[in-house]
């Protein structure tokens, strides 16, 4: 494991406690989204912890965080966005994670690392990309509606973030049999990005909460 990171996993482990606080403090008087991305740090923080502790056998825990974080930003744009279709929506939704759920159990009898490919991953990013992207295009489309700037801010976050992780797993995939020291370089590219990103969302929870409370 390299210096890089090692350090990575101990910054993102800082910016997750650090928003796991703030998510205390301010929770009474945060939005419902940011609550929302309040449990999000949560949930990530105790799925890495319990990933770095089983870390021989966690070829399960790539779909479980992808069920975990699918449902949870399905319920954030699900309320920002108020598709018109909601059935449909809902009927993707249960798709997808019924994949998610397959995927994980398979995994857990098989720990073939070498063969292992998250479909329901994959579909996960695509999906949070989409319910992002659309949300943005069509609130500064839309002339009628207010916009709100922590909410564009939190959605630019969130599809910078999994429009990077996408592209970074699918190379990762398609460059495992290469040489370690290529593959190496995208996991600390990953590392990385993993850092910048909780880094933001730390960030946001803290001036939302500040913002809310000035406000009271």
């Amino acid at each position: 494991m390299s210096l890089l990171y090692l350090i990575s996993i101990y910054a993102v482990f800082f910016f997750q406690v650090t928003g796991i606080l703030l998510f205390a403090i301010f929770h009474k008087r945060s939005s419902f989204e940011y609550n929302l991305l309040g449990i999000f740090v949560l949930g990530s923080f105790i799925i890495q912890i319990f990933n770095i502790y089983n870390s021989d056998y966690n070829l399960y825990l790539v779909p479980i965080y992808g069920l975990f974080e699918f449902t949870i930003f399905s319920i954030l744009f699900f309320k920002l966005i108020s598709p018109q279709n909601k059935n449909l929506f809902l009927i993707i939704a249960s798709i997808i994670s019924i994949v998610l759920i397959i995927e994980g159990i398979t995994s857990y009898f098989n720990q073939n690392a070498a063969s292992f490919f998250s479909y329901g991953k994959v579909l996960t990013n695509l999906s949070i990309i989409t319910y992002s992207a659309f949300y943005i295009i069509n609130t500064l489309q839309d002339k009628s509606k207010k916009i709100e700037p922590h909410k564009i801010n939190l959605s630019f976050v969130i599809l910078a973030y999994y429009v990077t992780t996408l592209l970074n797993y699918i190379a990762i995939n398609f460059l495992v049999n290469n040489s370690l020291q290529i593959v190496g370089y995208f996991w600390q590219f990953h590392a990385i990005v993993n850092v910048l990103f909780y880094m933001a969302l730390t960030f946001l929870l803290w001036k939302h909460g500040k913002t809310q409370n000035s406000l009271r």
